[in-house]
């Protein structure tokens, strides 16, 4: 379905990523979700949402980053390192679907499909997807969320970038 994404103040771990797909980024990820969930919970900082990343550069140009987040208050003004505060700014149109991906494999081949059900109905995407870890408490069942910044055809594309936060 097709959703608006609301401006997200979050705490993140970037790092830089060879390319896109879980075979890349998986052990990375994981690794610096485990870090940035100690981190928070060692500050007494709350999550305010399940962990997630989100890309930004162009891996062909080896500028790719990852950010491997956690959503926080808006409250919040700083986070221990190496994790960074970031927001994300709203986005009007994105792609959403929520589903189960045994083992975190193959997780990025929803972008392929999401694109055959929004360009026929005038959407071209806008930005790099978030993906969301809803539920890794099984990892043979994981659950993900993923949505994708689209733009209708004629919109200006909307700024979909991590920007870092500063007090």
């Amino acid at each position: 379905k097709i959703e608006s994404l609301p401006r997200i103040r979050f705490a993140a771990i970037a790092l830089p990523a060879p390319g896109f797909g879980a075979d890349m980024m998986t052990e990375a990820v994981l690794s610096a979700l485990l870090s940035l969930e100690g981190l928070l919970h060692a500050a007494g900082i709350e999550a305010q949402s399940p962990v997630f990343q989100v890309h930004d550069g162009d891996p062909d140009a080896g500028t790719l980053m990852t950010y491997v987040g956690i959503a926080v208050d808006d409250d919040v003004s700083e986070v221990p390192e190496p994790a960074q505060l970031y927001e994300l700014p709203r986005v009007e149109h994105a792609a959403v679907v929520t589903r189960v991906v045994p083992y975190l494999t193959n997780y990025n081949d929803i972008y392929g499909e999401l694109a055959t059900w929004f360009e026929p109905r005038g959407y071209s995407h806008a930005g790099a997807g978030r993906d969301h870890y809803v539920d890794l408490s099984d990892l043979a069942n994981a659950v993900m969320r993923t949505e994708w910044p689209l733009q209708q055809t004629g919109e200006v594309p909307p700024d979909t970038t991590p920007t870092r936060w500063t007090a």
